[in-house]
């Protein structure tokens, strides 16, 4: 009777480290899934940032603004700029 108890202890001992490493492998699988969906969402964000700047940027061209450094904000006069055009370019 005693050695069929120290079986399955050694069994159930076995069946407890399977089972510690196979958390321990979902945590850090887990931890990496978390740090993907956080990058991820990051640089949806930063993309979406550079959209409405860059669709500000071309609304105020089309108002007839310049957007380039040298003259920002002022009138363009109805004439196009090659600097603001690249700028939209990029």
């Amino acid at each position: 009777m005693g050695e069929e108890i120290e079986a399955r202890l050694a069994w159930l001992e076995k069946e407890l480290e399977m089972l510690t490493a196979c958390v321990r492998d979902l945590r850090a699988e887990l931890a990496r899934t978390k740090g993907t969906a956080a990058d991820k969402e990051k640089t949806e964000e930063r993309q979406q940032v550079l959209g409405e700047g860059y669709a500000n940027l071309a609304r105020l061209y089309q108002e007839g603004y310049h957007i380039c450094p040298m003259h920002f904000g002022t009138l363009r006069r109805g004439e196009e700029c090659l600097v603001c055009t690249m700028l939209l370019r990029r």
